[in-house]
């Protein structure tokens, strides 16, 4: 909730709420987020609308849109919910970016310059 102005929000009749997301603990709903986002990125790339039209008119194997597959997504802040995120759009071949307020400890870069390079010589 930081930075939130938790009672105008409230006067707008809009409800603020600190949900715990560590998976760990057994809260999954940073997982539960971090799917959601994946499939309204493949939705919006995919046109889910059209896909649906193509089924309903039975013109089955004609692709629809576009893929998550050599696109870059940048992930903005580092919380259970991004880590997440990150872990579920790898496999798709995407080129990850994240970044956040506070500056990056030495050892993350050096685990992110690794991580890197081994994204990199997996893709080719």
């Amino acid at each position: 909730l930081e930075g939130t102005d938790v009672q105008a929000a409230s006067d707008l009749g809009i409800v603020v709420a600190n949900i715990p997301s560590d998976a760990l603990e057994g809260n999954l709903n940073a997982v539960s987020c971090a799917e959601h986002a994946v499939y309204l990125a493949i939705a919006l790339l995919r046109q889910q609308k059209a896909m649906a039209r193509s089924v309903e008119a039975r013109r089955l194997g004609q692709p629809q849109g576009d893929t998550l597959s050599g696109k870059r997504a940048l992930v903005v802040g580092f919380g259970n919910i991004a880590q997440e995120l990150l872990v579920r759009l790898q496999p798709f071949g995407m080129r990850l970016s994240c970044v956040r307020r506070s500056p990056w400890p030495v050892a993350a870069d050096a685990d992110a310059s690794a991580a890197s390079a081994s994204a990199s010589a997996s893709a080719s």
